[in-house]
């Protein structure tokens, strides 16, 4: 179990100092990513005009639904509404444990990442 908490914080470690490279290489912040996911979703919820055959726009708009829920999707991720969800080790192994094991191993997961056994703790209450 410590090789796949070592594994876990240096793949953290190795994501996150990419990821910020990333960003300062492209000039990106927090603020330009949120205002153009918000005119993206708002652009894919009104849609796009309409055009009849002489190509002119007949008044209506399609809109875009299935963009409108990924960009959703995003902004709830981004925001902490949404948390992707990661199975780690054999599919199914947490249905087979304890209560007691399973607790072991969500403090161990916790201590991987970071989160003090005490904190783990009270989250798991």
């Amino acid at each position: 179990m410590a090789r796949v908490e070592e594994l876990v914080s240096e793949r953290a470690a190795e994501e996150a100092r990419v990821r910020e490279i990333g960003i300062q290489r492209a000039g990106l912040s927090e603020e330009w990513i949120i205002m153009r996911l918000k005119h993206v979703i708002d652009l894919s919820i009104r849609g796009v005009p309409v055009y009849n055959s002489l190509g002119e726009p007949n008044g209506r708009f399609k809109p875009n639904l299935n963009a409108a829920i990924t960009g959703l999707k995003t902004a709830a991720m981004i925001t902490g509404l949404l948390i992707p969800k990661l199975e780690v080790g054999a599919p199914g192994a947490f249905a087979k444990m304890t209560d007691e094991e399973l607790n072991n191993a969500f403090i161990e997961q916790c201590r991987a990442l970071g989160i003090s056994s005490g904190v783990a703790r009270e989250i798991d209450q």
